[in-house]
């Protein structure tokens, strides 16, 4: 949707072998679901750099997860992996001490809340 409308999407990893993936098998594509695989501490300096990237009047659009805890241990089609986050309030208010002006947030449940019973997403919400 961001490239249809002629935006210019920047993407950053903390990975350079995701990035060289991302660049060579999606070359328009955008990717969430990133910044809750950071320690939640370190999502706070994240968002300030990334802020500090950006050119005055640029859009960052992202999200998060909803619920307050600092680490999560699961897999993910069967290799380990970790989430952290803060509650929603405290990532609103995360998102506005980075410098951040949230032009728009919706919490929205995965797959549009028509997951069935028994996946692992069922349930989940983010914000975005």
């Amino acid at each position: 949707m961001l490239l249809d409308r002629g935006a210019q999407v920047v993407a950053n990893d903390i990975s350079t072998k995701q990035l060289d993936m991302a660049k060579s098998l999606c070359p328009g594509a955008v990717s969430f679901f990133t910044m809750f695989h950071l320690p939640r501490a370190e999502q706070k300096t994240m968002l300030a750099k990334i802020h500090s990237w950006l050119r005055p009047g640029a859009m960052f659009a992202f999200n998060l997860a909803t619920v307050d805890e600092e680490e999560i241990h699961g897999e993910f089609l069967g290799h380990g992996m970790f989430w952290s986050s803060y509650a929603v309030e405290e990532s609103r208010a995360m998102v506005s001490a980075a410098g951040f002006e949230a032009v728009e947030t919706e919490e929205l449940e995965a797959g549009d809340g028509k997951l069935e019973e028994g996946d692992a997403d069922c349930g989940e919400k983010g914000l975005w």
